[in-house]
């Protein structure tokens, strides 16, 4: 429950600092013009475009590996996210280790996970896995407390 206090916390935070924004450009509009108010988008928008990262892990089927599969597999289920683990794999080769990045999904704001360590390999008909990320707590962007995670577990071959 805490996960989706914090949540709406966030959201209610960004909607109070948007309709600042918003008043603030009105006050630029009247005091200085239209031209300084365009110059002040620019500004801001620039200063967004670099803090605004791709954090997506490469997760990618090796080109030279014939009839790769991208398969799904829910990790952990909370009230309002999921963890999910991706990987790839080519099934006429069990035997060798499998790509894989965990990833979160659901409601996530004013949360991040970075993940940190994946391992999959194939073993006794079965894929075992581990997989440990950092689950951040963040207020607009900043991170206020991180707490490590793991996930162990095996998940049946398809």
């Amino acid at each position: 429950m805490i996960y989706f206090i914090w949540s709406l916390l966030n959201l209610g935070a960004l909607v109070w600092f948007l309709f600042i924004c918003f008043s603030i450009l009105k006050l630029v509009r009247e005091s200085l013009g239209m031209i300084s108010t365009v110059l002040f988008i620019i500004c801001c928008l620039s200063f967004i475009k670099g803090l605004v990262a791709n954090k997506q892990q490469e997760f990618y089927a090796d080109p030279e590996v014939k009839g790769q599969t991208v398969e799904t597999e829910n990790i952990q289920t909370a009230l309002f996210y999921n963890t999910d683990l991706l990987y790839v794999y080519a099934k006429d080769s069990l035997s060798k280790e499998v790509n894989a990045v965990t990833v979160k999904n659901g409601l996530v704001i004013g949360h991040d996970w970075k993940p940190v360590l994946t391992k999959m390999y194939f073993k006794d008909g079965k894929f075992h896995y581990t997989a440990s990320g950092i689950h951040e707590w963040q207020f607009l962007g900043l991170t206020l407390h991180s707490v490590p995670e793991e996930f162990k577990g095996t998940i049946q071959t398809k």
